[in-house]
Parts: structure tokens; C-alpha cells; sequence
């Protein structure tokens, strides 16, 4: 059961973020005018910062998650020193080779350029309250499962890096808290309070915005996006991809096809509403042709089961 958790949580990553690049910062409106509705992968539109990937194919917000996999896959533990270390070595390739950018966020790349500068890793991170914290974290969440206050530590400490804004913090807890608790089968309305409960810690206006989420979640889906926004910022990506997954909890393909028709930021909205929801539901609820279609797929998997291995000592 665990196994097809984890491979579910971090193909549910990718896959919504595969899915989502190709409406990244269109308006809903404008979604519903070209597409009607999107339900498969797309390429990149031209013009957009996606506009050289293929259908199937993901952005940085599924790069970052590798990434910190692999640095704990290293470690067999979260170790910040080395997941700086990877996300500098990965930010020197993108420097000798601009094409390599898959949308790097400019908060991610001033602070990897003062870490590759020889800041250190808990002084580098930008103030801006971006969201590419959340977007990575559920290898943290798979890493404790069920343990919420050890994940919220290493949620914390792996947002340094790069986002040491509060707003920031909160938003990798709220997430990877989630991972955490989906992965033991915890009831969805728990998971909603238990992660606002933990990111209040950092920022009380993030959490009260996730405990909204009950108040919106049978409005219809238009409704509640305008109410929780869903710009790239962490107050809006965060408290949307919970929707998602809270609107359609026994529903993949429905949580995914929410977050990438929601306008904005929607290849990271539906990166964390998959990994949460694919943590939730397992992999075997993937559709074949998403699974098929994916890039890199059998070294996703392969990582997630890597990360397993090194969790499964932590289950109580």
C-alpha cells in the first residue's frame, strides 16, 4: 500500500505540473475560450516561459522536487547543507546553459546564486513571499508520514534555502503537514485543519485562509477561485491546491482537472493538489495516459520508492 502512496505522491507532482504548463498564467475565461476544458497534457503556449516543453513534460516545480528527494535519498535523512549543495549545482548548469530553465522563479535563482556565492544555506533565502517552497515539499511529507511536528521542522528548515519570508514557511508546513497525514489515510477535513494549525505558527493569515477552504468548498469552482485567488504568491497557491484536493478527495483525475482549468499559477496549484491527492489515493487512480505520457517516469518512481525505503523506519 505505502509503496503505491509514494509513487503516487510524487507522480501526482509531475503530473499536475505537466498538465498545468500548458494554462500557466492564463485567466480562467480565457482557458474556457481556447480549450473549453483541458483534461490532457498540452505543449507549452508560444510566448509563455513553457513554450519549448512538450506535452507530458514538466517545469521547476517538479525539478525541485527531485531535487530535494535526492539530496535526502543522499543524506537518508533532510539535510539542508545538501540539498543547497544540489540546487547549486543545478543552478550552474542553467547559468552555462539558459535553455536548460524550466521557469526558475527569480526568487530560486538570486537565492541559489548567493548560496553558489558561499552564503549560507539558512541566510541565502529571498523575502519574497513566493511559493517555490511549497511547490517542492512533499518529499518532506513523505519522509515523516503521520509525524506532523517532525515534518513541519524539516518543512521549515527546507524552505531556507531559497523563501525565508514567514508567508513562505507557512506554505511548505501547510504542505508537506498534508503529504504527511494523506499518506495514513487521514480524513481530508483533519488534513485541512491540521495544516493550517501548523503553518499558523509562521503566518496566521495563510492559515485562516486554508481554514476558508470549508466555507468555498461547494461553491462552484469559479466562485472559489476568485475568493482564493491563484496568483504564484504562497497566500494563493497554497490555500488553492488544498481546495482542489478537499472539493475532490476520492478523485484524482478530478482534482488535477480543477487546478490546471483555475487560471494563474495553475502548473503549481495542480503539482501540490497531486502530490497531496496522489499521497492520498495511491498510484493505481492515475489514468494510463497521463502515466504513459509523462516524462521521466520510471526515474520519478524510482525515487519515490527510494524515499520509502529510508521513511518506512519512521511509521509508528
Amino acid at each position: 500500500m505505502f509503496r503505491k502512496k509514494y509513487r503516487g505522491c510524487l507522480l501526482g507532482t509531475a503530473i499536475g505540473d505537466a498538465l498545468g504548463m500548458q494554462t500557466e498564467g492564463m485567466q480562467p475565461e480565457d482557458i474556457k475560450q481556447k480549450f473549453t476544458i483541458v483534461f490532457d497534457y498540452g505543449k507549452g503556449r508560444a510566448d509563455s516561459i513553457n513554450e519549448n516543453l512538450r506535452p507530458g513534460q514538466y517545469t521547476d516545480d517538479t525539478e525541485q522536487t527531485i531535487i530535494l528527494a535526492r539530496s535526502i535519498i543522499r543524506s537518508g535523512k533532510f539535510d539542508p547543507v545538501e540539498f543547497s549543495t544540489l540546487l547549486v549545482e543545478h543552478y550552474e548548469k542553467i547559468i552555462v546553459d539558459p535553455k536548460l530553465n524550466r521557469g526558475w522563479g527569480s526568487t530560486s535563482l538570486a537565492a541559489c546564486k548567493r548560496l553558489s556565492e558561499g552564503i549560507v544555506w539558512n541566510e541565502s533565502g529571498d523575502r519574497s513571499p513566493t511559493c517555490g517552497s511549497s511547490m517542492r515539499v512533499s518529499p518532506i511529507g513523505l519522509l515523516h508520514p503521520g509525524r506532523p511536528d517532525e515534518t513541519e521542522e524539516n518543512a521549515r528548515l527546507s524552505s531556507l534555502p531559497t523563501h525565508k519570508s514567514p508567508e513562505s514557511i507557512a506554505g511548505a508546513v501547510a504542505v508537506a503537514v498534508a503529504v504527511s497525514l494523506a499518506i495514513m489515510n487521514t480524513n481530508p477535513d483533519l488534513i485541512i485543519q491540521t495544516s493550517a494549525e501548523h503553518a499558523s505558527k509562521y503566518d496566521s493569515t495563510l492559515a485562516e485562509k486554508i481554514l476558508s477552504i470549508e466555507k468555498v468548498r461547494h461553491l462552484p469552482e469559479n466562485t472559489a477561485f476568485s475568493i482564493l485567488k491563484t496568483s504564484f504568491m504562497t497566500r494563493d497557491i497554497v490555500p488553492s491546491a488544498l481546495y482542489c484536493f478537499a472539493k475532490n478527495p476520492l478523485d484524482f483525475p478530478k482534482t488535477l482537472i480543477t487546478a490546471i482549468n483555475a487560471g494563474g499559477d495553475t502548473d503549481s496549484i495542480a503539482s501540490v493538489a497531486g502530490a497531496i491527492s496522489g499521497a492520498y489515493l495511491g498510484a493505481d487512480v492515475i489514468p494510463k495516459r497521463w502515466y504513459n505520457g509523462l516524462e521521466n517516469r520510471g526515474e520519478i518512481e524510482s525515487i519515490a520508492l527510494a524515499l520509502w525505503e529510508i521513511a518506512k523506519h519512521n511509521i509508528q
